[in-house]
C-alpha cells in the first residue's frame, strides 16, 4: 500500500479526482461541486470518477491516479458505506479530502430548519468537516463556523451562468408592455417559509396602491393554493400534526397561509435544478425579493438568490442582513415600513429600478460566474493533492 501511496508517477495523464452519486441534482452540490468540477474536466485539468463505482467491493478501479476526493457535505452520512470506505482510504494514502459545505448543518437543536431529518446524520457530518485537508464555504459567516471544526476553510462564492438564463437584453428597461402589470417575485425552498412572511404585510399593502403581481416560485412541486386553503380551514397552529420530524414545516406553512390573506399572488411549483434558470427567466420578473430574518442559521447562508435574480433581468430587493449586507443589490432593513417604502420605490420609479437593475446585472456577470471563480476551484484541487502528498511522505519518513 506505501508503493501505490507514494509512486503517483500519472506519465502525463491528468489527475483524477472522485465525487460521490449522492445529492447529485440537489443544487446546491451541482453549484459547489458537480459544475466545477465537470468544467475542470471538460478542460482536460482531470478526470473525474463517482467513488461509488471505484470504492464498490468488487472494483477493479486503479486507483494510482486518484488524486482527491472532492464532497459535499451531505454525501458522508449513515447510509453511504462507499463514501465511508473512500474517506477511509484517502487517508490512509495520501490523498487530498476537500469538503463543500453551503450551510451550518451542525447548528444546535432547534435554531436549524433543518432538525429533526438530518440528527442522525450529523455525526457524519461533523468527522468529514473534521477530517476534511480543506472545507469550501460560500462566504465569511459560514468560514467563522467551521473554522471551529477545521482551520483550513476557503471562501468560493456561489455562482450562475448568465447563458442559462434567457434575460431581457441589456438597456431594454423593464417597463411592463402595454396592457400588463409589473411583476414582483420571490423564489426559495420550504425552509424559508416564514423569511417569506417577513414582507407579505408590505405587498398587501402595496398591491393596495398599485398594479402588481406577486409570483411565488418553488417551495412545492404542486400548485398550493388549494393546500393554502385546505390549511386556512385547519385553523391554528397546533391543530394538526404528521409527526414530530415536519412538524416545524408544517407550522411555518399555517403561518405562509395567514400571511398571503389579502395578497395578490400566483404559484409557480418548482422544477428540476436544470431547468431553474430557464424557467426563472421565463417568469420575467421585474424585481425579485430576498426576505430573510437575522438568525446564525440565515448569515451563513449565500446571495445566489440576487445572482440568480440579476442573470434573469431583475432587480434585487434583499433583507440588509448577511448575506446580503456587503452585496451591491438594494437593501431594506426587516420593518414593514421599510418594505413598503423600499419596494414602492422601485415600483414608482422606473428610472431608478432600470439603473439599478444594469448595476446589479453587470456586477453579476463581472464576478459570479464560473468563468471568473473557477480558477479557484482549479487551485484548489491542483495545489492541495500535493501538500497532502508533501506531509504523508514526511509523517511516514519521519
Amino acid at each position: 500500500m506505501a508503493k501505490d501511496a507514494n509512486n503517483l508517477n500519472l506519465g502525463g495523464e491528468p489527475p483524477i479526482v472522485l465525487y460521490s452519486r449522492q445529492w447529485e441534482e440537489n443544487p446546491a452540490k451541482r453549484l459547489r461541486v458537480i459544475d466545477p468540477l465537470e468544467r475542470l474536466a471538460a478542460s482536460g485539468a482531470l478526470e473525474i470518477h463517482p467513488m461509488e463505482e471505484v470504492f464498490r467491493p468488487d472494483s477493479g478501479f486503479e486507483r494510482r491516479r486518484v488524486s482527491a476526493l472532492f464532497l459535499y457535505v451531505l454525501d458522508f452520512n449513515a447510509g453511504s458505506p462507499e463514501v465511508a470506505r473512500g474517506l477511509r482510504w484517502a487517508l490512509r494514502h495520501g490523498r487530498a479530502v476537500l469538503c463543500d459545505t453551503d450551510d451550518q448543518y451542525l447548528i444546535p437543536h432547534g435554531a436549524s430548519p433543518f432538525d429533526g431529518p438530518l440528527d442522525p446524520h450529523l455525526p457524519y457530518f461533523e468527522e468529514l468537516l473534521k477530517a476534511a485537508h480543506a472545507v469550501t464555504v460560500t462566504g465569511d459567516a459560514l468560514k467563522e463556523e467551521m473554522q471551529a471544526l477545521n482551520d483550513r476553510v476557503v471562501v468560493i462564492p456561489n455562482t450562475v451562468t448568465p447563458a442559462h438564463y434567457v434575460a431581457r437584453p441589456a438597456g431594454a428597461g423593464s417597463a411592463p408592455k402595454a396592457g400588463e402589470s409589473l411583476r414582483v417575485g420571490w423564489c426559495g425552498g420550504p425552509t424559508h417559509l416564514d423569511d417569506l412572511c417577513l414582507m407579505l404585510p408590505a405587498v398587501a399593502e402595496l398591491q393596495a396602491r398599485h398594479d402588481f403581481e406577486l409570483v411565488l416560485f418553488g417551495m412545492f412541486d404542486e400548485e398550493m393554493s388549494t393546500l393554502v386553503e385546505r390549511t386556512r380551514e385547519l385553523g391554528a397552529v397546533g391543530g394538526v400534526s404528521t409527526g414530530a420530524e415536519s412538524s416545524g414545516w408544517i407550522d411555518a406553512f399555517r403561518r405562509l397561509s395567514r400571511a398571503l390573506e389579502g395578497v395578490r399572488y400566483r404559484h409557480v411549483p418548482s422544477v428540476p435544478y436544470r431547468e431553474f434558470p430557464a424557467a426563472l427567466a421565463s417568469l420575467e420578473l421585474d424585481i425579485g425579493l430576498c426576505p430573510l430574518h437575522d438568525t446564525r442559521f440565515n448569515r451563513c447562508k449565500s446571495a445566489v438568490k440576487f445572482y440568480q435574480y440579476a442573470a434573469a433581468g431583475a432587480v434585487t430587493l434583499a433583507s440588509d442582513v448577511e448575506p446580503y449586507t456587503h452585496e451591491p443589490c438594494c437593501r431594506t432593513v426587516n420593518t414593514v415600513e421599510s418594505w413598503s417604502m423600499a419596494l414602492g420605490r422601485l415600483l414608482e420609479d422606473e428610472g431608478f429600478r432600470e439603473a439599478c437593475r444594469t448595476q446589479q446585472r453587470k456586477w453579476v456577470s463581472e464576478n459570479r460566474t464560473l468563468e471568473r471563480v473557477g480558477p479557484l476551484y482549479e487551485e484548489l484541487l491542483t495545489q492541495l493533492p500535493a501538500r497532502v502528498r508533501a506531509a504523508f511522505r514526511a509523517a511516514r519518513s519521519g
